[in-house]
């Protein structure tokens, strides 16, 4: 029987897929996107896309029956295992992209020496060896996986170890969230400093601007000044808005991933100084909000960023002209037999 979990399921995996899959592709082809930062997004998408494929069809087995006597122990550990690895990798990603952002904005001078495409996938590399390693805990007598009835997935017990249910809010969620507020609000004080300079700088243009008009005979000479200081001081200015304005579409994205993880943390603390597990529809409910990351973010991204953005416009509408010469040769033959 299809419930209406199945159809919330079904939904997610095709349109993370969709979503994730085009931004991978428009940052291949567009050369612009082949920076830092949007290598630390190819792996978020990749990341998504693994959870969509391998993780959530599992999903729909656990609706109908027990997860655990669908694939037994030993595919709960499997199950487990993942989605451990992926979650780990999916706020490690985030981190690294604010720190960054981070670098590029606060260390614009040093930014290119520290910040190398070679880096960036050592990076990454760490970032998965981390993730697999830290998923090996449960597997070795730290903890365990298991199924508990109205979680998607096998998830760690809370209540087997107080020690590794520390280490995981911790280092999967409090430290990171700390540690990211932290980044952009040091972000947002740049461009509020940023704001007010320009602003500064726009006023004394202005002034020097008036005082040609008053004085005629220097108007050649601060005309020069003017122009001069208009081409110094823009370009700058505009590199780093470019830089503040990613952020930003950044900085949304952790929100959304916070967001939507801080029910599931919730929930968990609380079955874990309880002592027992939440509803099974709340469980169900906070563990869709949970994966739901990776249909938002490829949309959200594409909404924010107006490269990719337009590159999903143009998709597009290729996709309907396409559309729309399949469907008028599909015709043309049938008028021509009859």
């Amino acid at each position: 029987m299809v419930t209406p979990l199945v159809v919330v399921i079904v939904f997610m995996i095709v349109f993370t897929v969709i979503g994730n899959t085009t931004i991978c592709y428009i940052i291949y082809r567009v050369r612009r996107l082949h920076c830092p930062s949007c290598l630390f997004l190819v792996n978020l998408a990749i990341n998504d896309i693994l959870v969509a494929v391998f993780l959530l069809p599992f999903t729909v087995a656990s609706s109908f029956h027990n997860s655990h006597a669908v694939v037994g122990k030993i595919g709960c550990e499997i199950i487990g295992f993942f989605q451990h690895a992926t979650s780990t990798v999916s706020v490690l990603t985030l981190l690294s992209v604010s720190m960054d952002r981070y670098l590029a904005i606060l260390m614009p001078l040093k930014y290119k020496g520290w910040v190398t495409r070679n880096k960036t996938v050592l990076c990454i590399l760490g970032i998965w060896l981390y993730a697999l390693l830290s998923a090996c805990f449960p597997l070795l007598g730290w903890s365990r996986y298991h199924y508990i009835p109205g979680l998607w997935l096998c998830e760690s017990d809370y209540h087997v170890s107080v020690s590794f249910t520390y280490f995981k809010l911790t280092t999967m969620y409090f430290l990171p969230l700390v540690s990211i507020i932290f980044i952009y609000i040091s972000i947002l004080r740049v461009a509020l400093r940023h704001s007010r300079q320009i602003a500064r700088e726009v006023k004394a243009l202005r002034q020097r601007e008036l005082t040609a008009v008053l004085e005629p005979e220097l108007g050649g000479q601060v005309s020069a000044a003017v122009i001069s200081g208009q081409y110094c001081m823009r370009k700058p200015h505009s590199a780093l808005r470019a830089d503040i304005k990613t952020a930003l579409t950044l900085a949304s994205i952790v929100g959304v991933l916070f967001i939507t993880w801080t029910p599931y943390t919730v929930v968990n603390l609380w079955s874990f100084h309880t002592g027992q597990h939440a509803p099974e529809l709340l469980q169900s409910i906070v563990s869709g909000l949970y994966y739901a990351t990776g249909v938002i973010n490829p949309y959200l991204y594409g909404y924010l960023n107006r490269v990719i953005k337009r590159e999903f416009k143009t998709m597009w509408a290729s996709t309907r002209t396409f559309c729309t010469w399949i469907r008028a040769n599909k015709i043309r033959p049938a008028t021509e037999t009859t």
